[in-house]
């Protein structure tokens, strides 16, 4: 059901017309100002929409409540085990980027498939170069798959 006031000043002039107005700012809208609004946001599975919202406020709507919330760390691990992509059609990954703990230097990363399905962890290559008294110490960090580009690895 839509919104609509009915304008005080039609009463004065005679007549009744009901008009259509953005239930936040409550401006006026037409077929230019209106917007889709969704009730809950697209990414989190909403397919409910209403039309009665104008387009600056749909658009304050998405920037400063539905992008922090779909954003959130503990809603994007809900929407990943649920698998719910956002507009991209990706699911989200919060443990894409880690480190192994006591070792902030090992890098890591939680890779799933297309379909949200957990598909390796993977170690970030990382080529710490240390002086010692000695000369040059080398500790490489590595991942299994990535044995055979080593001495790339090492080059840069």
């Amino acid at each position: 059901m839509d919104h609509f006031c009915i304008d005080k000043r039609s009463f004065r002039d005679g007549g009744v017309r009901s008009v259509f107005r953005c239930i936040i700012c409550l401006r006026e809208l037409d077929n230019t100002t209106v917007s889709e609004e969704h009730i809950f946001p697209e990414a989190l599975g909403g397919n409910i929409t209403i039309k009665n919202v104008c387009r600056e406020c749909n658009s304050k709507l998405g920037r400063y409540v539905d992008a922090p919330l779909i954003n959130n760390w503990l809603i994007e691990a809900k929407r990943m085990l649920l698998c719910l992509p956002g507009k991209s059609g990706k699911i989200p990954n919060p443990l894409e980027k880690g480190y192994i703990a006591g070792d902030p230097q090992h890098e890591v990363r939680y890779e799933f498939d297309s379909s949200g399905k957990p598909k390796r962890l993977y170690t970030v290559p990382k080529v710490i170069r240390e002086e010692i008294d000695t000369g040059e110490r080398i500790r490489i960090i590595l991942d299994k798959s990535d044995e055979n580009r080593l001495p790339t690895i090492l080059d840069h």
